[in-house]
C-alpha cells in the first residue's frame, strides 16, 4: 500500500459484507472511527495549504508590481518571508505601525514626515530632536508617547488577533 488511507481502506473492505471475515461491531466502529478521523484531518491540512496558498499568490502578485520577474518574485518570497523569524517580521510590523503613527502625527501638525524609508526609530528620535528649531510646533513629549505607541507586545497582541479573526471567518464560509 502507498499511503494510510490506501491500506485503511483495504481493511475497511476487509470489514465489508463481502469478505468472509469474522468482525464484531466493535471492529466496524473503529474502522469507521478511524477514516472519519482520517478525512477530518485531510481536511484540515488541505485547508491550511489553501490560506497558505491564497496569501503566496496574493504577495507574488503584489511583487510582481515592482519586479517583473517572477522566479525573482518567488525567490524573494521564500528567502526574505518565509526563511526570516515570525520576531523579525514582528519587529518590522511594529516599525511601520509607529511610522503610520508618525505620518497622522506630522499631518495633524502640518510637517511633512522626517524619516526615510528603514530609518530606525532611534534615528527618527535623533533628527527630530536635531531639528528643534524648524519644528517648534512638534512638542516632545507628544512625539516619543506617538513613538511609543505601539511596543511589541501590543503588536503581537494585535497581530494574534487579526490572524485569528481572519482564520474564523474563513472557517465560518466553509
Amino acid at each position: 500500500m502507498k499511503t494510510l488511507y490506501q491500506s485503511v481502506n483495504r481493511l475497511k473492505w476487509s470489514f465489508s459484507d463481502g469478505f468472509n471475515a469474522k468482525k464484531g461491531k466493535a471492529d466496524i466502529e473503529a474502522m469507521n472511527f478511524i477514516l472519519s478521523h482520517l478525512k477530518a484531518q485531510n481536511e484540515v491540512v488541505v485547508n491550511s495549504n489553501l490560506l497558505f496558498s491564497k496569501m503566496f499568490a496574493f504577495t507574488l502578485k503584489e511583487l510582481l508590481f515592482t519586479y517583473s520577474d517572477v522566479s525573482f518574485a518567488s525567490k524573494l518570497i521564500n528567502e526574505e518571508i518565509l526563511s526570516v523569524s515570525m520576531d523579525k517580521h514582528c519587529e518590522a510590523l511594529k516599525t511601520a505601525l509607529v511610522q503610520k503613527e508618525l505620518e497622522g502625527y506630522f499631518k495633524s501638525l502640518n510637517l511633512k514626515p522626517t524619516w526615510k524609508n528603514g530609518q530606525k526609530m532611534e534615528q527618527i528620535k535623533e533628527n527630530v530632536k536635531e531639528n528643534t528649531e524648524s519644528l517648534k510646533t512638534l512638542n516632545t513629549e507628544e512625539f516619543l508617547s506617538v513613538i511609543e505607541s505601539w511596543d511589541i507586545d501590543s503588536v503581537i497582541a494585535n497581530l494574534n488577533l487579526n490572524i485569528n479573526l481572519a482564520i474564523n471567518k474563513y472557517k465560518n464560509q466553509k
